[in-house]
């Protein structure tokens, strides 16, 4: 059976210098399950290697973005009288009841998001060329060497891993983040052992679920001239604070 790679990548915080430049205190970050041996984890080249490594030994990789990569369609055409209430309800929905609080078109979750698609784009479009390279929401098409799934990352709220306050962050909440993503979604598999852990990884909301939705990982697909395949809205998952400490700690560059 091929071996399961799993990413996690916070998108972070990008500050720039007067001629646009990225500071040394931005924060992208990423994660790989089970971790590699002493990458740069705050290197999108290194997690472009990590990557490119796993697909060539054909192993079944997962990937998944802190960042809303699915956004929910009307459900009906707006109604010219509707008061602004109305329309918000319609256009603006919740994907799942645990984001009530931080909702994927406010500004956190809408800047997440196109950050999201612009990182995708450049990690797809810099891995090694594959014909047969595809990307897929759904577990059933998920299949090593030429298939990565992709998911989402909630960590916002109860579900972020470290406990720093906003505008206070380091580089290692944002691994922290990027880290317990990925860790919730691996032990979410079919026939991992759940009963050690005491806080548990949960699934949030389920492939499949919103039959009117558009995905950002299909968009990140067709710019890269990648097949996609499933459902447009992905699965996401997220662990309660506390998750992340029941594990060893990773040795990690930022």
């Amino acid at each position: 059976m091929s071996q399961v790679a799993v990413y996690g990548i916070d998108v972070g915080v990008y500050r720039a210098g007067k001629r646009g430049q990225p500071l040394a205190n931005s924060s992208f970050a990423w994660a790989r399950v089970p971790p590699r041996a002493k990458p740069n984890y705050g290197n999108i080249s290194s997690l472009i290697d990590s990557m490119q490594h796993d697909l060539d030994s054909n192993a079944r990789i997962a990937v998944g973005m802190e960042a809303p990569m699915w956004i929910p369609l009307a459900n009906s055409s707006p109604d010219r009288a509707a008061g602004l209430q109305d329309l918000s309800n319609n256009v603006f929905q919740d994907r799942f009841r645990r984001e009530a609080r931080h909702r994927w078109h406010l500004q956190a979750g809408a800047g997440a998001a196109c950050k999201a698609v612009s990182l995708g784009c450049f990690i797809f479009s810099n891995l090694g060329k594959n014909a047969r390279l595809r990307l897929t929401t759904s577990p059933y098409r998920w299949r090593g060497g030429h298939s990565i799934l992709c998911y989402e990352g909630f960590a916002a709220g109860a579900y972020r891993a470290s406990s720093s306050r906003k505008g206070n962050r380091r580089r290692q909440d944002h691994f922290n983040d990027a880290r317990a993503i990925a860790l919730a979604f691996f032990y979410l598999q079919p026939g991992l052992r759940r009963s050690a852990l005491k806080t548990k990884p949960e699934t949030l909301h389920e492939c499949g679920k919103r039959p009117s939705a558009a995905s950002l990982w299909s968009l990140i697909a067709g710019v890269c001239n990648l097949r996609f395949e499933g459902p447009a809205d992905c699965w996401v998952v997220g662990a309660k604070r506390g998750f992340l400490t029941q594990f060893p700690k990773v040795s990690t560059k930022l």
